[in-house]
């Protein structure tokens, strides 16, 4: 029974479940144990997740994220990523 309840709570098709994934979102850091590559994975989920929804998160939002949560140990990287795949203007 609360597996149920889980399941029909804690995903995306419904308010609760879109905004923990944004809430994940927006909490998701690089961490030291972790490649960048399974940063880049674990953000790109949410934003997957989140595609037809209310809370929808933009392809310039997710870039801009994600660019601005690197350290700067990544900045040649960011700088390389944002002429392939250019950051927002607005």
């Amino acid at each position: 029974m609360w597996e149920a309840l889980r399941d029909q709570l804690d995903n995306a098709s419904t308010i609760l479940g879109r905004t923990q994934v944004l809430q994940k979102f927006s909490a998701s850091r690089p961490s030291p144990d972790k490649t960048v590559a399974q940063y880049f994975t674990k953000q790109t989920a949410f934003y997957k997740e989140l595609i037809g929804t209310t809370e929808n998160i933009t392809d310039d939002a997710t870039k801009t994220y994600i660019f601005t949560t690197l350290s700067n140990l990544y900045e040649t990287t960011i700088q390389i990523l944002e002429q392939r795949i250019p950051a927002p203007t607005a």
